[in-house]
């Protein structure tokens, strides 16, 4: 498809990137959490920051996205490319909707990073995340659910025939709908994208968004925002992050606004002053630079930084690839910081207008003192692009297509078509009436027989559930059908209803009907759910048996095996992680890089730390796709390794003594 209005073209086709666009969702329910996140903020209450409002204990109804692999040879992704005669803005529909190029023609570069590879990696609340272009962030803290899955993408036109390209989805865990409208007028050095966001529940709702995007780093850059003051953040341990208030530009002991002062990695949430305009500006030393602009809502702006540290070079390779570059991100949200989650009234809607772009500013000026470079910043930007203009594109754009319905591109999931159908049945008023969300599909099958009164599905083999469901209205349902004969044998029933009491915090009644579950017939899904319970609970012999007979009913189940392996790590349990690995896995399963990782834990930790150090040399091990942010394992490993070996020697190890190689270090708060 090809629309043409005047200079502005919209064209759907594919973009060619190094990797594929093979990864699956695990079929287990999220039940071994990531630990809770947990900020130790010294920000004075004055500020008004919503710091911890609104967290989650975990990401149901989601599942991960958790089983995927790194690869070199191109793959042609689909794609929605904007463009007239001075940008070119490339999105993925099937990867959330990513912006993952956009070309400043007038200037000759990338506004930002084009990452040449896709490479997935567990950075996302439900694990899989990729590095470059731009992403878009709704409902709860962290890289979203939908950031590498498909959005609904429809095309539109404004009422001079611009083409407007539309993504949207209904957002389970926050109940509301997103909706981003992008357009280019033919003569725009600027991109804009409308974003309308509406809480159609009767009660408060609490909301996160943050736009984050990568620009390749560089030895002379700056940042410049309206603000005086930063909230400075960062990891204090897993999990655990501190928040601290400096003034601007130098917070400590250097320039916080220059990206590569930066020892280690760290966020600088700006606290933008509220009477000026909202933007981000990142200037290289030709004074070329790029803009994040917005209407007044958009509050937030931030730096994100690798820092020069040992494991944040080492995470910018991991990330981008032996290509040697590295990347900061510039980012814009609805609050001030991303430790906060912002109420939103009953059936509220919230809509704002972004704009990005290539910026010239005077260089002398933006490197010179703070109050200098921000006047020139917001200079240029009123030349360029006046903040009245804008608001009034806001405004008319309202009127001209965001609540016209448009054409179907790419489809997204069946959530918000089954929502309309417990919508009309309970005769409450549909979702956004412009956003088509068609009909429910086979993931949402067995959610809709139990909506019409059918009942709800319960197969005879041993079945891992398509989906899960933690709404109220649909766990009073299936409590209801619970206590009719049918549901009381139900085992696949009594699973969700364990999930449900898990994500609740009612461990008792979990493990209660994990085991009622279980009585009806043995599962996979059954043992898997009661492991986790037992965790949770500190049963450890009984989990560890658990999680075994978990693994031995479905050995062909990566998503299974790499969170049972995790088990027993975590524990210390070599022998059954061993006993499993040799005995009963497939060998495309041994061959799973993080599965072929945990075996050589358990290997090191037997005293077998030559084979163990063997393994995680292996190119494929060393590349790890899925290590966790934050994760440590391997700094963990390599010292068991030389533990072992100085154990076998009879030589004294002191692990604070021993320097970790490059390759082994993840440690992005670790000094160089």
């Amino acid at each position: 498809m090809r629309i043409v209005c005047g200079k502005t073209s919209l064209k759907v086709g594919e973009h060619a990137i190094l990797g594929n666009g093979d990864w699956r969702r695990s079929p287990l329910p999220p039940l071994r959490t990531f630990p809770p996140y947990r900020v130790v903020s010294q920000v004075p209450p004055s500020d008004g920051l919503w710091v911890g409002e609104g967290g989650i204990s975990d990401v149901l109804p989601y599942t991960m996205v958790d089983d995927y692999h790194w690869s070199r040879t191109p793959s042609g992704f689909p794609s929605v490319t904007l463009e007239n005669g001075h940008l070119q803005a490339v999105f993925l529909p099937t990867c959330g909707g990513r912006l993952w190029k956009l070309y400043d023609k007038d200037r000759g570069r990338d506004l930002f990073y084009e990452n040449p590879a896709m490479r997935p990696s567990c950075l996302g609340i439900c694990n899989a995340w990729a590095a470059g272009g731009g992403e878009f962030n709704f409902g709860v803290r962290g890289h979203d659910a939908y950031t590498l899955l498909p959005l609904f993408t429809d095309v539109l036109q404004d009422e001079d025939g611009t083409p407007v390209l539309r993504f949207y989805e209904f957002h389970r865990i926050r109940r509301l709908t997103f909706q981003r409208d992008i357009f280019l007028p033919e003569d725009s050095p600027f991109l804009f994208q409308r974003v309308r966001v509406v809480n159609p529940l009767e009660e408060a709702n609490h909301f996160y968004y943050w736009a984050n995007f990568a620009v390749r780093e560089r030895q002379r850059q700056r940042i410049v925002v309206p603000a005086d003051s930063t909230y400075v953040n960062y990891s204090l341990e897993d999990g655990v992050d501190s928040l601290t208030k400096a003034p601007l530009p130098v917070a400590g002991e250097f320039d916080v606004t220059i990206p590569m002062n930066h020892p280690i990695a760290e966020d600088n949430f700006f606290n933008l002053d509220s009477r000026e305009r909202p933007y981000e500006l990142c200037v290289e030393e030709d004074g070329t630079g790029v803009v994040l602009a917005s209407t007044a809502r958009l509050q937030g702006r931030k730096l994100f930084v690798w820092g020069m540290g040992n494991g944040g070079r080492h995470w910018q390779r991991h990330l981008l690839g032996p290509s040697g570059v590295t990347y900061v991100e510039i980012q814009a949200g609805i609050c001030k910081t991303q430790a906060e989650c912002m109420p939103m009234p009953p059936h509220a809607v919230w809509e704002w207008l972004e704009a990005y772009g290539g910026l010239s500013v005077t260089p002398q000026r933006i490197f010179g003192e703070w109050a200098e470079a921000r006047q020139e910043a917001r200079c240029r930007l009123d030349e360029a692009l006046p903040q009245a203009f804008l608001e009034e594109t806001l405004e008319r754009t309202r009127r001209s297509f965001a609540l016209r319905r448009g054409t179907r591109l790419f489809s997204g999931s069946g959530w918000g078509a089954l929502e309309n159908l417990r919508r009309r049945l309970a005769k409450e008023p549909a979702l956004e009436e412009q956003l088509d969300f068609g009909e429910p599909q086979e993931e949402q099958a067995p959610w809709v027989s139990l909506l019409e009164g059918r009942g709800f599905p319960c197969p005879r083999e041993d079945w891992l559930a398509p989906s899960y469901m933690v709404q109220e209205e649909f766990c009073q349902l299936l409590a209801q059908e619970e206590k009719s004969p049918r549901g009381r044998r139900n085992w696949l029933l009594l699973a969700h209803r364990g999930v449900q009491a898990f994500h609740e915090g009612d461990l008792p009644q979990a493990e209660k009907c994990f085991r009622r579950s279980l009585e009806c017939q043995d599962s996979t899904l059954g043992h898997y759910g009661l492991a986790c319970t037992l965790r949770r609970q500190g049963a450890q012999k009984e989990c560890l048996e658990e999680a075994e007979k978990a693994v031995r009913r479905k050995p062909s189940c990566v998503s299974l095996v790499k969170e049972a392996f995790r088990i027993f790590r975590e524990y210390g349990a070599w022998e059954p992680l061993l006993a499993l690995y040799e005995g009963a896995l497939p060998q495309e399963v041994q061959n799973v890089p993080m599965v072929r990782f945990l075996y050589a834990f358990a290997m090191a930790g037997k005293g077998e730390w030559r084979r163990a150090e063997s393994i995680i040399q292996e190119e494929k091990v060393r590349e790890l796709p899925d290590i966790r942010e934050g994760e440590t394992t391997f700094t963990e490993i390599y010292l068991l390794i030389r533990q072992k070996e100085a154990e076998e020697n009879n030589r004294p190890f002191d692990p604070k003594k021993l320097p970790i190689p490059p390759e082994y270090d993840f440690r992005p708060s670790a000094r160089r």
